[in-house]
């Protein structure tokens, strides 16, 4: 009971239910402005749900002609598993660990496993958010295509809410193990932080060796899979053995498909079960010392002098303090370097394999212009830049702490300035490993190699602006645990979005430039001369408002 109670205190402070009502009732201008903003999350993440829809079509239509169509309900729940064991890994970490409200509950006659169960609900909750776009339009896609009946329709409501719970129960228990480790360890961030990314890492690499085709063997392994009957859904499905059971109980049909439900339902009500036995035994270890300061490193007396009498211009300590906030959250780190770091490994994982792949590159970049590949390292650079959720969080990140950006002696548009300077070395972190994989498998130049970092680092200094801009414009401070700076903060999709818009802008003006004169030369002075452009203006803009924004914000 003391649990169902208090799950339902977390899902209300966790989504803000009682503000809604409390809007609804009282301020109806700033309830349907929620409503509006949500609505503009949604319409903008519209044409990616869009295309991955007709993905989807398009491949059921191919697997329909093979005998496989429930490829295309494995992909949905692969795709789903994978991303909440991913970002659940710094979710959980956060939501178990760094909620401001332990310290009210700790105190509580609750039970560590009654506290872990509430908390676990809360994220599953938000992670129903996160692969809907994901499983819906593959369930959706494959009941249509084969006229599925009634029962196909209730089992995949009780699939989808059962999805994330096996995938976050796993990343629920190493975060306990990670976390009862490292608890009293003076350098606990820094080993966590190892810890976590040494784990995904651990899983790529266990990704590429399950999912390897045998070299020299490729066809005759590809003709087995077309032949065996569900040789695609093992192979799709080798990483996560649980998804074949959903894959089954959604593809089947009748007593087959019931039984593999049940299965299911008892894999992931085990998981949970595991969970809480874990939970009750690692939870209050994990706790102790986590809020605990380690004593500072002794200095001398020369030292210190020289360290508080050193002078650096304001923009560079604003920049610094980003950079210690970075380093000093675990969170923070984690979600701003993982898309840096896990990203390119995971292209990279398939690419140092010798096979088809790799004749398949190389009959590529012959094919595609210097200018096409060029353009497609630039762009991977930028695009890197709006997916790590450093300026999209910028102001969101200091929280409560606001009030110390708006009482220092510094303008903001020296602070502005600061944090893009921060912003960039963030994104800067992308190029050594585009240079490695860009010198390996594409023939370019050293001079081409840095006419395609330095066109990537232009075209994100519009995107960057924009979401400096847009977080300045409606900053969420009053979170209780960092995740929710970044994970629960619509900025970072609005950011995306508009980052989208931007980059499609400096696309078009490219396309438009060879259509009219076919000329590659032109397309660069064009396309980073209009990101420029953008990117002056929204500076203009920004730097403009900032001192107001700064006098007016709340915290």
């Amino acid at each position: 009971m003391k649990l169902i109670d208090l799950i339902k205190v977390q899902l209300r402070i966790s989504f803000g239910l009682s503000t809604l009502h409390w809007n609804l009732k009282n301020n109806k201008k700033k309830f349907f402005g929620s409503i509006g903003l949500a609505l503009i999350v949604i319409v903008s993440l519209g044409p990616l749900i869009v295309l991955y829809y007709t993905m989807l079509q398009s491949a059921f239509n191919v697997t329909v002609r093979l005998g496989q169509p429930e490829v295309i309900l494995a992909t949905g729940l692969m795709i789903s598993s994978m991303l909440v064991f991913f970002f659940g890994l710094t979710y959980v970490m956060s939501v178990f660990f760094f909620s401001h409200d332990l310290t009210l509950l700790v105190p509580l006659p609750l039970q560590p496993g009654a506290i872990l169960g509430s908390k676990f609900a809360v994220i599953i909750s938000y992670e129903y958010i996160t692969i809907a776009p994901f499983m819906l339009p593959a369930i959706w896609v494959f009941g249509i295509g084969t006229n599925a009946g009634f029962l196909y329709w209730i089992i995949s409501l009780g699939i989808f809410f059962l999805v994330p719970i096996v995938p976050l129960g796993i990343a629920s228990l190493f975060v306990l193990l990670l976390m009862s480790l490292t608890n009293l360890s003076k350098r606990r961030d820094t080993f966590r932080i190892i810890g976590m990314v040494v784990l995904l890492l651990l899983v790529f690499a266990l990704n590429y060796f399950l999912t390897g085709i045998p070299d020299g063997e490729e066809i005759a392994y590809i003709e087995d899979l077309l032949q065996r009957n569900e040789g695609i859904l093992s192979y799709i499905t080798r990483l996560y053995p649980p998804a074949i059971l959903a894959t089954r109980a959604l593809a089947v049909g009748g007593v087959i498909s019931l039984l593999n439900f049940i299965y299911f339902i008892g894999v992931n009500l085990t998981g949970l079960i595991f969970v809480y036995l874990v939970g009750q035994k690692l939870f209050y270890r994990g706790l102790i010392g986590g809020t605990e300061i380690s004593r500072g490193k002794v200095i001398s007396e020369d030292r210190f002098t020289r360290k508080i009498t050193a002078v650096a211009s304001p923009s560079r300590a604003i920049a610094m303090r980003e950079i210690k906030y970075l380093l000093r959250t675990p969170v923070y780190l984690f979600n701003s370097l993982v898309i840096l770091i896990i990203v390119p490994v995971f292209l990279v994982i398939p690419l140092i394999s010798e096979g088809a792949i790799t004749d398949i590159i190389a009959t590529l970049r012959n094919e595609i212009p210097l200018f096409a590949q060029i353009g497609f390292i630039s762009g991977f650079i930028a695009i890197m830049a709006i997916f790590a959720p450093a300026s999209s969080s910028s102001f969101s990140r200091e929280g409560k702490l606001f009030w110390i950006s708006q009482a220092i002696p510094v303008s903001a548009g020296k602070q502005i300035w600061g944090k893009l300077l921060y912003c960039y070395l963030i994104t800067f972190l992308t190029v050594p490993l585009v240079v490695i994989v860009s010198l390996v498998f594409l023939p370019l130049s050293i001079y081409q190699l840095i006419l395609a970092i330095i066109a990537g680092l232009i075209f994100s200094f519009p995107a960057i602006i924009a979401n400096l801009f847009i977080d300045l414009l409606r900053p969420y401070l009053n979170w209780d645990n960092p995740q929710k700076a970044i994970k629960q903060n619509v900025n970072v999709l609005l950011g995306m979005a508009a980052g989208g818009i931007i980059y499609a802008i400096i696309f078009a003006v490219g396309w438009i430039t060879y259509q009219l004169s076919s000329s590659e030369v032109l397309l660069y002075p064009a396309t980073m001369g209009s990101a420029l452009l953008l990117g002056f203006l929204f500076y203009k803009l920004l730097v403009r408002i900032a001192p107001r924004r700064y006098r007016d914000i709340e915290v």
